[in-house]
């Protein structure tokens, strides 16, 4: 790891750990991203990265591509609707 090691805090939407299973599984193997973890309870996702590698603007556009709102920008409604029904969250409110 090098010495210039972020670590951020963001606010992602989610229902179930299927949401939890779909957005570790496809930060973590990301270069740069030394570890993603995401709780369901708080709706937080917990990031360590290389910002030389990759930025937290990226991070968020990996995420909304996924279909989970994050810090309050919404994902496309093409990928939100991709989502399983049980992971679709608009309809319950985590705010």
């Amino acid at each position: 790891m090098t010495n210039l090691q972020f670590f951020s805090s963001l606010k992602v939407a989610g229902n179930c750990n299927r949401c939890k299973d779909r957005i570790e599984s496809k930060l973590r193997p990301i270069e740069g991203i030394y570890s993603a973890e995401w709780d369901l309870a708080s709706q937080i996702l917990k990031i360590q990265y290389d910002h030389e590698i990759i930025t937290v603007e990226a991070i968020k556009m990996i995420v909304l591509k996924l279909g989970h709102d994050i810090d309050g920008a919404l994902a496309p409604d093409t990928a939100y609707k991709k989502l399983p029904l049980s992971c679709r969250y608009r309809s319950i409110n985590h705010n």
